[in-house]
């Protein structure tokens, strides 16, 4: 079995996520202020502000979880490298998916686009974690026991809020994309005791 140098690993998902974090901020357009306030045009922009706040906050979330996971593993092997590829794959095309929500906020399917990539996302890192775990990949003074176990758990969390996130994309695409602050706020809580 090859080992991969986890650096490099992070360093590569560092960049990816930071890419995509900052492509979020293009679809803010900078609007003509000749014909409104400021105030108005921020008040027309709520939508995909909010849009922007929603997919900042969950790729942030899921770049923190990664993070935490990463710090574990001793090293990689040739299928954490592909599950993180793929990890990258969905956290690429959130800008998209981000921009789909904030013209089409008002159709189901552009929320359930959003939500399923990073559902997509979570399961990834829960396949990270537990395969970590199972190959035991992680260091032997990790702070909690079972954390590859533990890990997969809170990703599946995750991936559960992609899916009521669909489920409710059919009640409003608000009330359905609002769901996604749930895994932000709770995260800090997961891992510090």
């Amino acid at each position: 079995m090859h080992k991969f140098d986890i650096g490099r690993l992070a360093a590569f998902t560092d960049g990816v996520f930071a890419i995509a974090i900052t492509l979020l901020v293009l679809d803010l357009d900078l609007p003509d202020v000749s014909e409104h306030s400021v105030l108005q045009l921020v008040e027309m922009d709520l939508p995909k502000l909010y849009n922007w706040l929603i997919s900042f906050f969950a790729l942030g979330t899921l770049w923190l979880h990664h993070h935490y996971i990463v710090a574990q593993l001793r090293y990689a092997d040739s299928t954490v490298l592909l599950y993180n590829l793929f990890l990258l794959l969905f956290v690429s095309v959130t800008p998209w998916t981000t921009s789909l929500i904030g013209s089409y906020n008002d159709q189901p399917i552009a929320v359930v686009l959003f939500s399923g990539t990073l559902g997509l996302g979570w399961l990834c890192i829960a396949l990270i974690a537990f395969h970590g775990q199972r190959k035991n990949l992680l260091h032997s003074d990790t702070p909690l026991p079972k954390p590859g176990l533990i890990t997969s758990l809170v990703a599946i969390r995750g991936a559960l809020i992609a899916l009521l996130s669909v489920l409710l994309a059919y009640a409003g695409s608000s009330l359905a994309l609002l769901v996604w602050l749930l895994l932000f706020v709770m995260h800090p809580f997961v891992y510090h005791r």
